[in-house]
C-alpha cells in the first residue's frame, strides 16, 4: 500500500470514528449529559432543556472538540510523518503540555469499568464495595487486585445503585470518597490544590479532570514492570501448575519495588534496597502475580503478529548498537533516572511512550546529579561487596549499612576532578571496559548477575553467551552514562555516521511495522463495535 494512500485510510477511518465517538452520548441518560456540558462549560436553560436539546448540544459540542484536535494534512502527505500516523491511530501526543482537563476527548467511554478503578486504593475500593452493598469474604486477605477485579465485575450493580447509567464517570463514581481521599490522591499524583478552601465538589472535580490520565499513567506503569519480566517462562510454575515459592528470586529490588507498587502495596522509600523485605511482601502478594500473568499473556495475544514479530526483531537485530534504538528497550525506571541525572523535568503522567521521546531529545545533555542508586541497580549484594573491597572499604556482607557505604564511595569513585559529569562518565567507561579487552568490574560476575543486571534495565536476555550478555551489559551502562554522545575510540567516532544512517533505516522500517500493526488493531477494534 502506498503511504499516501495509507494516510488517507486513516483519515477516512478516523472520521468514522468521530461518527462512532457521538454514537456513544446516544447512550448517556440525562445526568450523563449534564455532567458532560458541565465538564466542557457549555451553558444551557437547566429547567427547560429537554432530553433531546442536551443530548444534541453534546453531539454538537463533542465534534466541535474533535474538528478543534483534528490535525491538518498536506495534500499529499510524506511517509516519513510517523507521529502524524500515531496520532491520528492511536490519539497519541508526546505533547507535554496538552491540556489534562480534556480528558473526555481521550477516554474510552466504551471500556470504563476497564480504567476507572486503576488508581484507586484498597481503602478506596473497599468503601465503594460496601455503599453498593457488595458483598465478599471479609475473613480473607484480600488484596487490592482482587478488589479491583471485584468492582469491575460488579460495575453495573455498582452504577445502579447509585442511580447512574453507568456510561459516564461523573460525580457520583466518588460519593464513597472523602475530603481526605481526595486529597491524597491529589496528592499522589502532583495535581495542585486548595488545602484550604477547596470544596469536597471541586476537589471531586480536580480527581475526575485528572482520573483519566492518572489511570492510563498507572496501566501504563504496570505494563511496563510486566514487559521487564519473563512472564512467559515455564520455569515459574511447578509440576502443579502453581507458582514457584522462589519466583521473585530472579527480581530486582528496583522490579519488586516497581511491582508491589502497582498493586497499591505501602512502601517506605528505605525500603528499595531492602531485598528480603520486598521478597516477603511479594510472597504475600503472590496471588496478584497469578492475575498479572493472565492479563500479560491475554494482552500479548490480542496484539501480537507472528509475521510482525519476526521483522521487527530483524530489523532490531540489524541496528541494536546506537542509543536511539537500544533506549526503546529500557524499563520506565531507567528511563525515569537516565532524565532525573540530567536535570529533565519529566511532565506529569510521563507514560513510558512519552519518556522514551525525552531521552531521545536530552540524548547529548551531560549528567547533573548523578545518583548512586542508579549506578548500583540491578547489582547484587555481592557484587557490591566486591566492589566495596576493591574501593579499599571494608565492611561487612549483609550489614545494614551497605549501600550507605556503597554510596559513599561510590562520591569518592566520581570526585577527584573539575566536573562530576566528565568525571563519571570517564571512570565509569574505564571501569566498565567499553570499547577495550580489558578486564572490567563485569567479567566478575556470574552469568545469572550479568541477566540480572540487565533486566534492571527492562532488556530480557534469552542468550546464553557469555560474551553477548558483557556486551549488552558495557553497552548499556555506558549509554546510560553517557547518553549518545561517547566515542572509546577513533573507530567509533568514524562509526558515527555509520550508526546515524543503520539508526534511519531501522527507524523506518520498525516505526512502519508499528503503525501498520496499531492500524490493524484499530480497525479490528471498530469492527468489533
Amino acid at each position: 500500500m502506498k503511504a499516501s494512500n495509507l494516510l488517507k485510510a486513516l483519515v477516512l477511518i478516523t472520521g468514522a470514528s468521530a461518527a462512532l465517538s457521538t454514537n456513544v452520548i446516544d447512550s448517556w441518560d440525562v445526568e450523563d449529559l449534564r455532567d458532560y456540558l458541565r465538564d466542557t462549560s457549555v451553558s444551557y436553560d437547566e429547567k427547560k432543556a429537554t432530553l433531546q436539546e442536551l443530548r444534541d448540544l453534546s453531539k454538537k459540542q463533542w465534534q466541535l472538540r474533535a474538528n478543534q484536535r483534528a490535525p491538518t494534512y498536506p495534500s499529499e502527505p510524506s511517509w516519513f510523518s510517523f507521529e502524524s500516523i500515531k496520532q491520528k491511530v492511536l490519539g497519541a501526543s508526546t505533547e507535554a503540555t496538552k491540556t489534562v482537563n480534556d480528558w473526555y476527548s481521550q477516554a474510552d467511554f466504551d471500556n470504563l469499568k476497564g480504567w476507572v478503578f486503576a488508581t484507586w486504593s484498597t481503602t478506596e475500593l473497599e468503601k465503594l464495595l460496601q455503599a453498593a452493598g457488595i458483598k465478599y469474604d471479609k475473613t480473607k486477605s484480600v488484596t487490592r487486585s482482587q478488589l479491583e477485579k471485584l468492582a469491575q465485575d460488579n460495575y453495573d450493580a455498582i452504577a445502579k445503585h447509585f442511580k447512574s447509567s453507568g456510561k459516564y464517570p461523573g460525580d457520583w463514581l466518588y460519593s464513597s470518597w472523602d475530603k481526605s481521599d481526595l486529597e491524597k490522591w491529589l496528592k499522589q499524583y502532583g495535581v495542585e490544590y486548595s488545602s484550604t478552601k477547596a470544596s469536597k465538589d471541586e476537589l471531586v472535580r480536580k480527581v475526575r479532570d485528572n482520573a483519566y490520565r492518572a489511570s492510563q499513567y498507572a496501566i501504563d506503569e504496570r505494563d511496563s514492570v510486566l514487559d521487564s519480566l519473563d512472564l512467559t517462562s515455564k520455569s515459574l510454575f511447578d509440576k502443579a501448575g502453581e507458582l514457584k515459592d522462589d519466583v521473585f528470586n530472579s527480581w530486582t529490588e528496583s522490579q519488586l519495588y516497581s511491582w508491589l507498587k502497582t498493586h497499591g502495596v505501602e512502601l517506605q522509600e528505605s525500603a528499595k534496597n531492602n531485598q528480603k523485605e520486598l521478597l516477603a511482601l511479594a510472597s504475600k502478594h503472590s496471588s496478584d502475580l497469578k492475575g498479572d500473568i493472565d492479563y500479560w499473556v491475554s494482552k500479548a495475544s490480542k496484539t501480537a503478529s507472528p509475521y510482525l514479530e519476526k521483522g521487527s526483531k530483524k530489523a532490531d537485530e540489524v541496528i541494536n548498537d546506537t542509543f536511539l534504538v537500544g533506549v526503546d528497550d529500557w524499563s520506565k525506571s531507567r528511563l525515569r533516572a537516565f532524565l532525573e541525572a540530567r536535570d529533565v523535568k519529566i511532565p506529569m503522567f510521563s507514560t513510558r511512550y512519552d519518556l522514551v521521546n525525552l531521552v531521545k531529545e536530552n540524548k547529548y545533555k551531560p549528567i547533573k546529579n548523578f545518583n548512586s542508586d542508579a549506578f548500583f541497580e540491578g547489582w547484587s549484594k555481592e557484587n557490591v561487596q566486591k566492589w566495596l573491597e576493591e574501593q579499599g572499604s571494608n565492611v561487612q556482607q549483609g550489614s545494614q549499612d551497605l549501600y550507605s557505604r556503597a554510596n559513599e564511595a561510590y562520591k569518592s569513585f566520581v570526585s577527584g576532578a573539575e566536573g562530576l559529569a566528565q568525571t563519571a562518565q570517564e571512570k565509569v567507561a574505564d571501569a566498565t571496559g567499553y570499547g577495550t579487552k580489558k578486564a572490567t568490574l563485569f567479567d566478575k560476575w556470574s552469568d545469572s548477575d550479568l541477566k540480572k543486571y540487565l533486566s534492571s534495565f527492562g532488556i530480557k536476555t534469552k542468550t546464553t553467551k557469555r560474551e553477548e550478555l558483557l556486551a549488552k551489559a558495557k553497552q548499556n551502562t555506558v549509554w546510560f552514562i553517557n547518553g549518545d554522545g561517547f566515542s572509546s575510540s577513533a573507530s567509533d567516532s568514524a562509526n558515527g555516521v555509520r550508526a546515524q544512517v543503520k539508526y534511519v533505516a531501522a527507524s523506518f522500517f520498525n516505526n512502519a511495522l508499528y503503525y501498520w500493526r496499531a492500524l490493524i488493531n484499530y480497525i479490528r477494534l471498530q469492527l468489533k463495535q
